[in-house]
């Protein structure tokens, strides 16, 4: 992979960890990467082997992890929440 791809997809590394209690979409993250959004997709997925939204999920539930194993006093859905979690997967749990 060329070096160049390698530094725009860092830069969007950094910017979705700095980002993940936002809302964070393709479009967006395309353009900081200078990417059209078909394109970042198909990089980004061949760099990852996951897709943006498995990437930034995966983020997301690992930095809730995190914060929970230091701060047991806080709900598990507060802290999803504050991480970017969508309420409606909180507020309306699928029964396993």
């Amino acid at each position: 992979m060329k070096e160049d791809y390698i530094k725009r997809i860092n830069n969007i590394f950094l910017f979705i960890d700095e980002h993940l209690d936002q809302e964070l979409n393709l479009e967006t993250l395309a353009a900081i990467g200078f990417y059209s959004p078909f394109h970042m997709h198909r990089i980004f997925k061949a760099i990852t082997s996951e897709t943006l939204n498995e990437y930034i999920t995966r983020k997301r539930v690992e930095k809730t992890a995190a914060v929970l194993l230091h701060q047991r006093e806080v709900s598990v859905s507060e802290l999803s929440l504050q991480h970017g979690a969508n309420s409606g997967y909180i507020d309306h749990p699928i029964p396993f």
